[in-house]
């Protein structure tokens, strides 16, 4: 929240109208629609904004309570599938127990050592939520603990924007060469979902096939063990500070 009063209702309309976005299921927010956003949020709370003030209530703001309602609503998909299915869900962290729609699935805050890899390890799939999409330090945590992750599908995630528009250029599962910020996970597109019943769709394959899932799981944990270990990451870091030292 913004120390100036008189951004807290423009905060409150923004909440708003994120919720409106989720509900109607185009929830992805990139910067220009962010933007757009801030504008309509001070018509709707009659705050007139300096540009400048606009852009940062977008930049700081409205990208983050994005990021909560993109995660918040996946989340409500898992938590109502596993009370229909009577499926396990562990929801790991500070405050769920504070939520009660979520308080059923609480199981208290992990160490981001041993505790978070014992968690991985004992569960069969784990969940990737967030706005940025699949190529983040959690799930290849998760992939080189042993679990298969699924995750929500964002545009960041496939080249040409979404999965389907990926696919009728370039096929279906391993033959496709599907790319995230240059690191190659080939069959990322069988492990994506983007509403509720995908979510279930994706549960349900995958923990209903063991050697499937493993196999898939052993494939994009190769890539993390070849391409994102920082083993494997420190020497093209050091090349670019290098190649940039270089030109000064």
């Amino acid at each position: 929240r913004s120390f100036q009063p008189s951004i807290d209702p423009v905060l409150e309309a923004a909440r708003e109208i994120l919720t409106e976005i989720a509900a109607d299921g185009t929830a992805f927010i990139d910067h220009g629609r962010a933007r757009q956003i801030a504008d309509e949020a001070c018509r709707r709370a009659g705050v007139d904004l300096p540009d400048r003030v606009r852009s940062n209530v977008a930049a700081m703001h409205v990208h983050r309570l994005h990021d909560i309602t993109w995660r918040r609503t996946a989340l409500q998909w898992a938590a109502r599938w596993a009370a229909r299915t009577g499926r396990r869900l562990h929801l790991h962290g500070e405050g769920w127990s504070r939520d009660p729609e979520f308080r059923p699935f609480d199981r208290g805050p992990v160490s981001n050592e041993t505790e978070a890899r014992k968690a991985y390890r004992g569960a069969r799939l784990a969940l990737q939520l967030l706005p940025s999409g699949f190529a983040h330090q959690r799930s290849f945590e998760a992939l080189a603990s042993g679990t298969l992750v699924i995750t929500r599908e964002s545009p960041n995630d496939f080249l040409l924007g979404d999965r389907h528009a990926f696919r009728r250029q370039y096929g279906d599962g391993d033959g496709a060469p599907s790319i995230h910020y240059r690191v190659g996970f080939r069959g990322l597109d069988e492990t994506a979902f983007a509403d509720e019943a995908e979510f279930a769709a994706c549960c349900e394959r995958w923990l209903g096939d063991d050697d499937a899932r493993t196999a898939r799981r052993d494939q994009l944990a190769a890539v993390v063990r070849s391409r994102c270990t920082w083993d494997a990451v420190l020497p093209r870091v050091l090349d670019g500070v290098r190649a940039a030292i270089a030109l000064t």
